[in-house]
Order: structure tokens, then C-alpha cells, then sequence
């Protein structure tokens, strides 16, 4: 859909023409978010799944020092914010997710997000293994900008469903660890990539 979006832009207002291929090639990547149902009612799904599939945590896991280690911390919270979600989703009967449409789709960003930091940090560490760390600094980058960004804004909405959540407290301690997580200048890490692409 984005690389669709993108080549009409290219085209301008011949991308809207039926004259001109890239027309079809938007209009049938469009249709693609609508066959299998809308977002909202897929959030729904994803989080009843998760609701009633859920198993709890056995022990944490050790983190190794090194590469991403902040970024495996904030993994580690944001995985700890899902169990603790359900929990108080459970202890709150707040279970009927018809009608808690914004609890559902908090837990399926969770979810989403935890699944995009993990696959980022493992491609990363899987890259640094086989062409070293230097070659792969801007993949590094590009993790801990994209790991901060996602996690700051699934703990800012944790934070503002508190009072919706019946919190007694563990639910909001480890939104606001999320939302301190991060003592790296993401500015400066977002200029180093920049000054890469304008290298190219």
C-alpha cells in the first residue's frame, strides 16, 4: 500500500488516471485493508485471541550485556505492561471487548509493537553477527530510534487508560519505567542516521 501510495504521488494526477498502470496498482492494494475487515474489528479479534490464550510468564529472562541491551529492557517492560494489562482486564471484568474497543486495540498495539521492537533488535544483533557492528550502525540507529519511539507512545497510552484499568499500581509503575526508559539523546541518534542519507 505505501509503495502504491508513493508512485501516485510520483505520477501526480496521472496516477489517478484508469489510462495509467499505477491507477489498478493502488486501487487493488487499497482493497486489500478492507477484504479481511477493518482495523478495528481485527484489533478486537487479535485481542480477544490474546485475552483468552494468555498464559502467564514462568521466570524472566537473563539479559546479556551488549548490543541493543537497552532496547531488551524495554522488551522486557513492554512484555511485563501486557501481562499486568491482562491481569487488571481480568480483575476488572473488562473482559467483554465488543464493548471495550479501546482496551482491545491498546492490547493489540502492545502486542504489534512488542513483535516489530523484537523482530528489529533480532535482525540487527543477526546482521552484526555476520557483518560486524560497524558495518551495521545505522540498522543500530534505526533500532533505538524506532524501539524508543514506539514504546514512548504504547506507555503515554497505558498512562491515559489508568483510571479505566481500575490500576492498583503495578500497571502504572511500569508505564512510567517505559516512559523514563530511555537516558539516550534520541535527537542525536536521529541526526546521525540523517547525516548518513545525505552522504548518499
Amino acid at each position: 500500500m505505501i509503495k502504491s501510495y508513493e508512485a501516485v504521488q510520483i505520477h501526480g494526477g496521472y496516477g489517478y488516471m484508469a489510462e495509467y498502470e499505477i491507477e489498478t496498482l493502488y486501487r487493488d492494494s487499497r482493497i486489500n485493508r478492507i477484504f479481511e475487515g477493518t482495523n478495528k474489528i481485527n484489533k478486537i479479534l487479535i485481542a480477544q485471541t490474546l485475552l483468552k490464550n494468555h498464559v502467564e510468564p514462568s521466570e524472566e529472562e537473563e539479559l546479556e550485556i551488549g548490543l541493543n541491551q537497552r532496547e531488551k529492557q524495554v522488551l522486557q517492560l513492554m512484555k511485563k505492561l501486557f501481562h499486568a494489562a491482562i491481569e487488571s482486564i481480568k480483575k476488572n471484568s473488562l473482559s467483554e471487548l465488543n464493548k471495550e474497543q479501546e482496551i482491545a486495540a491498546f492490547l493489540a498495539d502492545l502486542v504489534i509493537g512488542i513483535y516489530r521492537i523484537e523482530s528489529a533488535v533480532l535482525r540487527t544483533e543477526k546482521s552484526k553477527l555476520n557483518t560486524g557492528e560497524e558495518k551495521n550502525r545505522q540498522k543500530l540507529n534505526c533500532t533505538r530510534v524506532y524501539t524508543h519511539e514506539a514504546s514512548q507512545k504504547l506507555a503515554l497510552t497505558a498512562l491515559n487508560m489508568i483510571n479505566h484499568f481500575g490500576d492498583e499500581g503495578i500497571f502504572s509503575r511500569i508505564a512510567s519505567l517505559l516512559i523514563m526508559s530511555s537516558s539516550e539523546n534520541i535527537v542525536l541518534v536521529k541526526r546521525r542516521i540523517a547525516s548518513i542519507w545525505e552522504r548518499l
